[in-house]
């Protein structure tokens, strides 16, 4: 197999604050007192990142049967990406109150329905365009070993590329040290596994293990900019690790009973990383607290969004009467505490959380006519799937978290017609 890959994408994303009724924001002027441009929209924030991406690949694999037994398979790859940037971002202030008290302070008279111009200036919001490239070889070197007509074994070194991005709109790298692009990311995996079915193909086992070796692995941090404004950043992690394993069991315990059971374990860390601050953690003083950045040490803490432990079981039966088949389902699905954040604190903590779901699925003979109910999240669990700070210690490290789904009840219902059952 070999081919050519051309990709070309435009992308636009304003966002602004508007508040149509204070006519003072039609005409900011500078701390000078001097015009600035025109604010027909009446905002106070606003921001566009616009970019057009392009990529170019070649690329080629093929599969050599070696023995009659063994497969090998060899690929490779050449991607070169193109990024192209453009930012704007305007900020105005406007306060009746502020307004006025900096008005007297730098003219020494009250000058109400000001406002000022904040990020900008005289010929409106400031911009900027931004470039960048990246390109990478990758490939694929894997084995396949029929063992006997149950049992294959296979083994795979490959060598993965992710392109480098830019973060575009708020004007990153301007009057801080964050730059506003991430390196491109790279990947060597090494895996092995076996696919098996025993007891005379009634027990499905596959098991596998892997070890992923990261080089500027991009991971988002949060940090405050020159206007103490916080926002997420991707910065890229020197080295970093995962490597675990993963078990698959589907039994058929009986002609009608099906019985499944997943297992996964995953250990994703930071192995070199300089310390970085995190920005949402405050600093005690004595018996003040500071909201000063504070480097905190990362090696060695997990990756975001990396649960030690994931166990899923599941089973089915299926009834079969004279009016139709039943087939009733039931799951339950475990995964362990992880981390929204490189930062190991409670606060970016995602609790453990079990869920359970189930459905019944009805065939008419002939299974012309079918119905499936269905619920998830059963027992209707409160469950955090992200956690993001918000806030600093003195209010209480107040954060949001994003709810996962709640009991969702649903009924599907499916009518065929004509020859060949067509819906």
């Amino acid at each position: 197999i070999g081919g050519l890959y051309y990709y070309e994408e435009q992308n636009e994303q304003p966002f602004f604050l508007n508040n149509p009724f204070e006519a003072a924001l039609d005409a900011p002027v500078s701390f000078a007192l001097q015009p600035t441009a025109a604010n027909p929209e009446r905002s106070t924030y606003y921001q566009l990142g616009s970019v057009e991406s392009t990529q170019y690949a070649a690329y080629g694999q093929f599969d050599i049967s070696a023995t009659e037994n063994l497969n090998i398979t060899v690929g490779l790859r050449y991607s070169k990406d193109e990024k192209d940037g453009y930012e704007e971002q305007r900020i105005v202030l406007y306060n009746p109150a502020t307004a006025a008290a900096l008005s007297a302070g730098i003219f020494g008279e009250t000058i109400p329905n000001l406002s000022f111009e904040l990020v900008g200036g005289p010929n409106g919001p400031r911009t900027r365009n931004l470039s960048n490239d990246w390109d990478a070889v990758s490939g694929k070197l894997g084995f396949d070993y029929v063992v006997n007509e149950e049992t294959l074994v296979y083994a795979n070194l490959a060598r993965g590329y992710k392109s480098g991005g830019m973060r575009l709109g708020g004007f990153e790298g301007v009057g801080n040290a964050v730059s506003p692009f991430v390196d491109e990311e790279t990947l060597w995996s090494y895996e092995a596994g076996v696919k098996s079915d025993l007891l005379d193909n009634t027990l499905r086992v596959n098991a596998a293990a892997f070890y992923y070796d990261y080089e500027d692995q991009q991971a988002p941090v949060t940090f405050r900019d020159a206007n103490d404004v916080a926002l997420t950043d991707f910065l890229n992690i020197p080295e970093s690790s995962s490597y675990g394993f993963e078990v698959e069991t589907t039994w058929l315990a009986t002609e009608n009973l099906e019985l499944r059971a997943n297992y996964g374990y995953l250990r994703a860390e930071v192995e070199k990383m300089d310390p970085i601050v995190d920005t949402n953690f405050a600093v005690s003083m004595g018996t003040t607290f500071v909201a000063a950045p504070q480097e905190v040490e990362v090696e060695g803490n997990s990756l975001p969004k990396s649960p030690r432990n994931k166990l899923t079981l599941a089973a089915s039966y299926l009834l079969d009467t004279r009016i139709g088949s039943f087939t009733f389902a039931g799951n339950w699905s475990y995964t362990s505490r992880q981390y929204s954040a490189l930062f190991e604190r409670d606060l970016y903590e995602i609790e453990s959380y079990a869920v359970v779901g189930a459905r019944v699925v009805y065939n008419t003979p002939g299974e012309t006519f079918r119905a499936i109910l269905s619920v998830s999240n059963l027992t209707d669990e409160d469950v955090s799937v992200n956690g993001l700070a918000v806030s600093s210690l003195e209010n209480g490290f107040a954060r949001r978290e994003d709810a996962g789904a709640p009991r969702v009840i649903a009924l599907e219902l499916t009518k065929s017609f004509g020859a060949g059952g067509r819906r």
